[in-house]
């Protein structure tokens, strides 16, 4: 998500100014505020990496010091509704056995569709 947004650009000039295309374009593509975070989190963490582990071949780190990278407040997040006993049950017997699993999965971690859907045995 992030490379066509400041993949072309040196480290150095990484900061919260070359990010901001990134944060727009996503909150346009409808990304609630957390969604945007998880970029920047990574992108700080790359740049952290870069000004305290990641040494060139005269022993210098990539960068000299860290940009300061802020995360979206989070002002747009859903509010969780948890299933009663009751909706639980009624869900489960209008599903599909093969769904059920999924389901009862869904609920029992938390996880997102998405992310459910896109497990894979191995």
């Amino acid at each position: 998500m992030l490379d066509k947004y400041i993949g072309d650009l040196p480290i150095e000039a990484v900061h919260m100014g070359t990010l901001q295309h990134f944060i727009a374009a996503r909150k346009k593509d409808g990304r609630k505020s957390k969604t945007v975070n998880f970029g920047l989190q990574i992108v700080r963490h790359i740049l952290n990496l870069a000004a305290s582990e990641w040494m060139d071949s005269n022993n210098l780190t990539w960068l000299s010091n860290v940009p300061k990278t802020k995360l979206l407040p989070i002002n747009d997040a859903r509010k969780p509704y948890p299933l009663n006993w009751d909706e639980q049950e009624r869900l489960f017997n209008m599903l599909p056995l093969h769904l059920r699993r999924m389901v009862l999965f869904a609920v029992n971690t938390g996880c997102r569709d998405q992310e459910i859907c896109s497990l894979r045995w191995e």
